[in-house]
């Protein structure tokens, strides 16, 4: 394009091409191949159908269309000045077809000044370029705008390359793949990674059926998803394709075909949440990744590529090439196998195992003149079966409760592994690290091989915390109070929270009405033993709160549900800024690397930061 696309245009294609018949219908008002009978009109799966965008552009530019099919010797060039043919005839060219508009609007001047600046229109063409390369990743793009070649795709059927082409390095960095098939709607493509979020949706595409549209209901399933895994001013990027039956949506509820009616939104929502979820659920924490191995890299198979001569004009193009191959072979990466959210049998979280180190350990503690420091994490239920119990110390909040009572019901939903599996599980989280410090009360340090870790205690606690509380109801393991809690709300919180009891008795909080306006606790959470009831009269109030608020945005049930739990953990976490015993840092370290699947808290906020020694020489000059 050339000024916006006002004094020239140009699309080239090495496709199929047209016949001489074609070429001189295809200006022709409502002339269209997409559809062959009335039964098509139900199942578009093309951008049009009318027969409108080549009579109308023609209309109002010079235009010139020049196409040629594999099996024809010669093309056919029809140039039209306005609804004037200035031209028809045979002439040599390529395979596929090109189509050149030159004055756009030549004809019409009352039109041509409302046309914006040529920055701003160069801006909107370059958007829809970009929408049509990233859902088409099979389709060589070249895009050229007043001589500048803006981005080039590869064409070699890899998604994450076209997005590397489109947006960039750092784009492709932070995405991680979307896969999921459910009652007929598949939904694929990447999502950027929590850290990696925006202030704005600039960076939010979807496509359902290969179209760019903005459905509202996927744009609300995508940031629903995100909730609590990124803070509430920031925005997720994604490239999401969504394919369903062409006859379950309606493309012409909108003047430029931007939005579509769907048959079943709620379907669609579910789809696109559960999809994303999972993805998010299933990010390992930066301690678990940075020990991993990496995997030899596998490369596509390559194939012998096609090449095609096209003639390119002085002033500017945008190419379309089919390849097989890119130009560089691009590298396969092939979707990590991550397994959901375990945790391991064992004591309550805020029951800390007092350290006793014996007399040489003391000695090799002081001297620090060995390695021996470095500590291996396994899951904590493999050493109890080796290692005698320790004595408990005090817990990190003062205990006003017993412990809950062992029965001998079975768990439920708890897989059983075998010792086999077990002993695989242990060589998986098996990673060394020292704990140098704490730093601002607030920052637990770790050393980790050849890695520097900044762990935010109160968003590792209050992850690990709402993570226990979503399985709650299914353990049923909660802890009866000795001395009932009463809370007492406002009359518009309290009717509220009575359609909600039920839901909040199966995360561990066991209420009931107790008089007007107020409810009585007679149990919490077993992970919540240690807190005192003034506590609890905080947690319940905010969890009401923001049940209220919830009804009142009429937000899904599912969405309060969590709400509530991110209260409850935030309120009962380890505090920033507040002095803990080096017992309990330990602890809560141990707990991180072992679970490895924690990487945020509710809130969305970061559980660590990593820093590679390479990182750290840099700023002293050591590489």
């Amino acid at each position: 394009i050339k000024a916006g696309g006002a004094a020239y245009m140009r699309v080239s294609d090495n496709g199929k091409g047209m016949s001489r018949e074609d070429v001189l219908m295809c200006v022709k008002k409502h002339a269209t191949s997409k559809i062959k009978n009335s039964d098509d009109l139900g199942g578009i799966m093309t951008l049009g159908f009318r027969g409108e965008a080549l009579a109308a552009i023609s209309s109002v530019s010079k235009f010139s269309i020049v196409s040629r099919r594999p099996e024809d010797m010669t093309g056919t060039l029809l140039e039209l000045h306005g609804e004037e043919k200035i031209t028809e005839e045979e002439t040599g060219c390529p395979e596929g077809t090109t189509v050149t508009v030159c004055d756009l609007f030549f004809n019409l001047p009352a039109r041509r000044k409302f046309l914006k600046k040529p920055a701003t229109e160069t801006g909107v063409i370059s958007q829809y370029v970009e929408k049509i390369a990233l859902s088409h990743p099979e389709i060589a793009f070249k895009y050229i705008a007043d001589g500048n070649l803006k981005f080039q795709t590869a064409g070699d059927y890899e998604l994450k390359n076209t997005i590397y082409s489109v947006y960039g390095r750092e784009f492709a960095s932070g995405i991680t793949e979307v896969s999921y098939d459910c009652d007929g709607v598949s939904v694929k493509g990447y999502i950027s990674k929590p850290e990696y979020s925006k202030t704005n949706r600039n960076f939010q595409t979807c496509f359902v059926n290969n179209r760019y549209v903005r459905a509202k209901s996927i744009i609300f399933a995508v940031e629903d998803a995100y909730k609590n895994f990124i803070l509430s001013d920031k925005y997720p990027c994604y490239v999401i394709f969504c394919d369903v039956d062409p006859h379950t949506i309606d493309v012409n509820v909108h003047p430029a075909k931007l939005e579509i009616k769907f048959t079943d939104e709620k379907a669609i929502y579910s789809a696109v949440y559960t999809a994303v979820r999972t993805t998010l659920q299933n990010l390992q924490n930066p301690l678990v990744q940075h020990s991993e191995e990496p995997e030899e890299p596998v490369y596509k198979e390559e194939k012998p590529q096609e090449k095609t001569e096209i003639f390119t004009p002085p002033l500017a193009q945008v190419v379309m090439e089919e390849k097989k191959v890119p130009v560089h072979p691009a590298k396969k990466e092939e979707p990590q196998k991550e397994s959901p959210i375990s945790f391991k049998d064992f004591e309550q979280i805020f029951k800390i195992e007092e350290y006793k180190p014996s007399e040489k350990e003391k000695e090799k503690i002081l001297s620090h003149t060995d390695g021996s420091e470095f500590k291996s994490a396994q899951p904590i239920g493999i050493l109890r079966a080796s290692e005698p119990l320790m004595e408990e110390s005090k817990t990190i909040i003062n205990t006003v409760a017993p412990e809950p009572v062992a029965t001998n019901e079975p768990k439920k939903d708890v897989p059983v592994q075998s010792v086999e599996e077990e002993e695989i599980i242990i060589q998986e989280a098996k990673t060394e690290y020292r704990i140098i410090g704490e730093v601002f009360n607030t920052y637990i340090l770790v050393e980790s091989g050849d890695d520097l870790v900044f762990i935010d205690k109160h968003a590792a606690h209050e992850r690990i915390l709402y993570e226990q509380l979503k399985r709650t109801s299914k353990n049923d393991s909660v802890q009866m109070l000795m001395v009932p809690v009463v809370i007492d709300l406002d009359r518009k919180t309290a009717e509220c929270v009575s359609d909600f009891t039920e839901r909040i008795t199966e995360s561990g909080f066991e209420i009931s009405s107790f008089g007007d306006n107020s409810f009585i606790v007679r149990s919490v959470p077993a992970v919540f033993s240690g807190i005192s009831s003034s506590d609890i009269q905080d947690i319940v109030s905010e969890m009401a709160q923001n049940i209220a608020d919830g009804k009142k945005a009429s937000l899904p049930i599912e969405t309060i549900y969590d709400d509530m739990l991110h209260t409850a953990a935030c309120k009962a976490a380890i505090k920033a800024r507040r002095q803990y015993a080096s017992a309990d840092m330990e602890h809560l370290v141990k707990q991180l690397y072992e679970i490895g699947n924690i990487t945020y808290c509710p809130h969305g906020r970061p559980v660590c930061k990593v820093f590679t020694k390479k990182e750290t020489d840099k700023l002293f000059f050591r590489t």
